[in-house]
């Protein structure tokens, strides 16, 4: 339907933040949509995600994921894990363009205080290997307030590329 994604706000890497992060979500929409483009500054780099909560990556042991490896050189693999610190969305992204990292993310309960924020994402990238690898999944934030966005890390407190970039949209009726 045309005009259903609202463009709510976004951020692009600088080859110096170790942070990308996107807020704004608030009771205007039920859903929001976040696409994102991640190249590490830095060889072989794990990619992962926080909610934000008045702007600040809440890092509590509360991030609770399960998802699919679909592999290209093996078998699929199944990921759990709960109570965690970060919530793990890619591992071994390289630095160069082949090896970027895209995915699409879907937020539900952000603004509502009593439920737990929800994800839901789907990931691929050319991992440093190299081997083509992509990711279907969910995760939650098992602490029932409010979220205003998300928040990306790299491991080892990387910096992003100045081609990495996510932006948060809203999405409307």
């Amino acid at each position: 339907m045309p005009g259903s994604l609202i463009k709510i706000s976004e951020a692009t890497g600088t080859g110096s933040a170790a942070e990308l992060k996107v807020t704004g979500i608030d009771s205007t929409y039920e859903v929001y949509y976040a696409t994102m483009l991640i190249l590490p500054s830095t060889d072989d780099k794990d990619v992962n995600l926080r909610v934000t909560k008045s702007g600040t990556a809440q890092t509590d042991s509360k991030y609770n994921a399960a998802d699919v490896g679909l592999r290209e050189g093996a078998s699929f693999n199944d990921y759990d894990n709960q109570d965690q610190a970060t919530m793990y969305l890619f591992s071994a992204l390289g630095t160069t363009g082949a090896e970027m990292m895209m995915a699409q993310v879907y937020l539900f309960n952000f603004a509502d205080s009593s439920e737990y924020s929800y994800i839901t994402y789907r990931s691929c990238a050319l991992q440093k290997t190299p081997e083509l690898i992509g990711y279907t999944g969910s995760l939650f934030h098992e602490v029932a307030s409010a979220s205003d966005g998300i928040s990306l890390a790299l491991e080892s407190a990387d910096n992003f590329s100045t081609s990495s970039k996510i932006v948060l949209y809203g999405l409307a009726k």
